[in-house]
């Protein structure tokens, strides 16, 4: 049986005062994969972050970390977001879930040497 992705997302959306910041996002990291989440300011980045740590409440679509879905419990219903958040992402072993405030950090944990670099 193949190994769960670390994270799973699927048709992820948020709203904030009607203006829609994540419209139907998916995405598949799989354990030891390095994601990067770039774009301009005010683009969704840190919404999709807080998503997945279930420190916002996601309008629709769904989150699984090593397989486990977050924000629904064990009957089915929704949770609310947590003030702390939801620390599946560390338990399951996704530390990579945070932000990085320089590339070059990126680059020098996962032995590149010029975060800058594109590939040929």
């Amino acid at each position: 049986m193949p190994e769960a992705p670390a994270v799973q997302i699927d048709n992820l959306s948020k709203s904030f005062d009607g203006v829609e910041v994540l419209r139907d996002i998916s995405l598949t990291v799989n354990k030891g994969e390095v994601v990067s989440v770039l774009g301009s300011s005010g683009s969704g980045k840190s919404t999709l972050l807080r998503c997945i740590n279930w420190l916002e409440e996601p309008d629709r679509g769904s989150i699984h970390i090593a397989g486990q879905r977050i924000g629904v419990d064990a009957q089915g219903k929704r949770e609310q977001p947590r003030p702390g958040g939801d620390s599946r992402a560390y338990r399951h072993g996704v530390p990579e879930l945070q932000p990085v405030a320089a590339p070059e950090r990126v680059a020098e944990r996962h032995g590149s040497t010029d975060a800058g670099e594109e590939d040929a």
